[in-house]
């Protein structure tokens, strides 16, 4: 399947459609579903809103993205339900469609402390409100860095900055 933004391909009958005038599909990711009413849902949004929309009733069109931005990192959390001392899981997720991996990963994370601490390699607290995920190096689509912390509270953990592929 050629990927160059020339033409897209619906997913559902193989068939292909033109490119929208002055639309870069280069850099959006857009999946359009048309349900049976004939009602549109966007169900992944482009990185910005000069996108157009595609009617094509019951069909799904994929328009790859050649970006990846913050919004393609994705950090979770949840309490485990241990006995003692409160156990938290995270897992920080990159969901870009890209070939190139956003690297040198930052999160706001407080005066993040755990004992036992997560493997530094995975997760690192520099200084106050700036850990380090994967040692900086790159996290690949659809790679996922999981670790857990032990703490009375959960720290709240959230996308700081990365380098993005440009």
């Amino acid at each position: 399947m050629n990927y160059s933004g020339q033409c897209s391909q619906d997913l559902t009958t193989g068939s292909h459609t033109g490119k929208k005038s002055g639309y870069d599909s280069t850099k959006e990711l857009l999946l359009q579903v048309s349900g049976i009413s004939g009602e549109e849902r966007t169900l992944l949004h482009p990185h910005d809103d000069d996108f157009g929309i595609y009617s094509n009733t019951n069909r799904r069109m994929l328009i790859p993205a050649n970006e990846c931005t913050n919004k393609d990192i994705s950090i979770s959390q949840r309490r485990d339900g241990s006995p003692g001392i409160p156990r938290f899981s995270v897992q920080i997720v990159n969901t870009c469609m890209s070939d190139c991996a956003p690297a040198d990963i930052h999160v706001y994370c407080g005066w993040f402390a755990s004992s036992p601490p997560p493997n530094p390699n995975v997760f690192r607290r520099l200084s106050y409100n700036d850990c380090l995920v994967n040692e900086g190096g790159p996290l690949g689509h659809g790679a996922i860095i999981q670790f857990q912390y032990a703490n009375s509270f959960m720290y709240p953990i959230r996308f700081r900055s990365a380098r993005f592929c440009r």
